[in-house]
């Protein structure tokens, strides 16, 4: 069975797995409150990233990584085209687009409008 390590990110991993059908469990890793006691967690990735997965013997992290291997290790499916389909570029292009294009302004506008003492969340930044 697959293990699944955090939230987050981890999202999208739990969507790919409950869309193919595959059994996992979720462990939930909390980042704020003693990461460093996480022995289990840390063992399998010690720079703490989430999520991180382990499938029998592969350990990833990297969640877009971690939904490549889903899809070629699990697939053939709908959810994926083949590399020979004339669909497969812009598959590709939309699958890297969110970590490429979108989570920098993204994590702008969370860390200000969310995460930043209340005092600061009207920052220039998210204006």
């Amino acid at each position: 069975m697959i293990t699944l390590y955090g939230e987050g990110r981890g999202f999208r991993i739990a969507w790919l797995l409950e869309e193919m059908g595959l059994p996992y469990r979720l462990r939930q890793v909390d980042l704020l409150d003693g990461l460093e006691k996480d022995t289990e967690f840390l063992a399998i990735n010690p720079a703490g990233f989430i999520p991180a997965i382990v499938d029998g013997d592969a350990v990833m992290v990297e969640s877009i990584a971690i939904i490549e291997y889903l899809l070629a290790r699990y697939g053939p499916g709908s959810l994926a085209p083949a590399p020979d389909e004339s669909r497969f570029p812009v598959y590709q292009q939309f699958l890297h687009m969110g970590e490429a294009g979108l989570a920098g302004p993204v994590n702008t506008i969370i860390a200000t409008t969310i995460l930043a003492p209340e005092k600061e969340r009207e920052n220039w930044t998210t204006g």
